[in-house]
């Protein structure tokens, strides 16, 4: 039996966390989650689902802000990347092994990324397959020190088999990059060039395709499976979608053929800010615009991280990363759920990466439930 913590508390029970702050110093931080806003006549009732960021404890919180799940295990990072399966079990990426995680204890499988660092996105693909981002490095002609890369990598959790693997370096050209990641703030904490800097990984059955958003060339590519090859790019520099993102998290579509994502907005002008967009688009038209976005004017920026997702009722729920909220909101844009993560310690607001949300009648407390009547992405 694996050692695992989980209880029932309330909302008013402090939370530790550890911060890492700007100067890269861990600090303790206490903070207590607090609801701003709830209309429980149009909020999509259900169970909130995060991690606070750089701590290993996994929490769902009802409606009203009571933590009814705390979950930690010192050997996961819950704090980035995790997908909700079907059978309610969760992909967690780790630093060094990816993990197939069974309420309340059990772990399926624990794969160990074999190139490099797998980082940011995980998938579970219809044949069992996971296929997930992974960071190399690469030389660039003309510069002093190698651009960062993303690849993605298809294997077989089971056996570690590896059956496909595709780099970014091999379709695109280092000429093309984002100004300020390498002239301007140069060198990463590894003394490279953070060319890339991708974090979604999506994979489509039905059109044999892959999807990947490159976060620092504001892009989105479709890729052919498994030959490889670029069929079209949406964004900056693309086939089409000239500046409609920058530097977004969390491409997903919607049933509808849409796109969502957290567009983060860096270097939007005049002011920076981020939102959701919605992006209708035909690609054999060379065409694509917002069709719906939160919030239309500034209210918060997150450089990095955020997430955002379409809830079953029509309702979106979005995760301000550095300001430690989720926001839900009609099509209207009117906010009928608002959670904070407020600090005990001034200036110390932790972060959450990603939310999701479920149904509070397909939870119980030694599982997540059935999918089959979760919100759809």
């Amino acid at each position: 039996m694996l050692v695992e913590r989980f209880h029932v508390c309330s909302r008013s029970v402090l939370v530790s966390l550890t911060l890492l702050v700007m100067s890269g110093v861990l600090s303790s931080c206490q903070y207590e989650i607090s609801i701003h806003a709830y209309d429980p006549t149009q909020a999509c009732n259900g169970l909130t689902l995060f991690a606070p960021h750089y701590d290993n404890r996994f929490l769902a919180v009802d409606m009203e802000g009571n933590v009814v799940l705390e979950f930690e295990r010192p050997d996961f990072k819950l704090d980035t990347a995790f997908e909700i399966l079907e059978d309610g079990s969760l992909l967690i990426l780790g630093d060094t092994l990816i993990y197939r995680f069974r309420w309340p204890d059990t772990v399926v499988w624990a794969f160990p990324h074999p190139q490099s660092s797998a980082h940011h996105s995980v998938i579970q693909m219809p044949n069992g397959h996971i296929m997930y981002l992974y960071y190399y490095l690469m030389d660039a002609e003309g510069w002093d020190r190698p651009f960062g890369a993303d690849g993605i990598i298809e294997a077989d959790p089971y056996t570690g088999e590896i059956f496909w693997v595709w780099k970014v370096g091999d379709h695109l050209s280092t000429d093309d990059y984002c100004p300020w990641h390498i002239e301007t703030f140069g060198l990463d904490a590894s003394d490279n060039y953070d060319w890339t800097h991708s974090n979604t990984v999506v994979y489509r059955e039905e059109e044999s395709a892959v999807y990947m958003n490159i976060r620092h060339l504001d892009r989105l590519v479709k890729i052919d499976y498994p030959s490889g090859e670029i069929l079209w790019s949406m964004g900056r520099g693309g086939d089409f979608g000239e500046g409609l993102f920058s530097h977004s998290h969390d491409s997903q579509f919607l049933e509808n053929g849409n796109l969502l994502l957290f567009d983060n907005g860096n270097h939007r002008l005049p002011v920076e800010y981020s939102r959701a967009v919605e992006i209708a688009f035909d690609p054999d038209l060379g065409w694509a615009e917002i069709v719906w976005a939160w919030p239309t004017e500034p209210l918060f920026f997150d450089s990095a991280m955020g997430n955002v997702n379409r809830l079953s009722n029509g309702n979106t729920l979005l995760t301000s990363a550095y300001h430690g909220t989720i926001y839900e909101v009609t099509p209207a844009g009117e906010i009928v759920w608002d959670m904070r993560l407020d600090p005990i310690e001034p200036f110390l607001r932790p972060w959450i990466y990603k939310s999701e949300r479920i149904p509070a009648l397909d939870f119980h407390p030694f599982g997540l439930g059935r999918k089959s009547s979760w919100p759809t992405k």
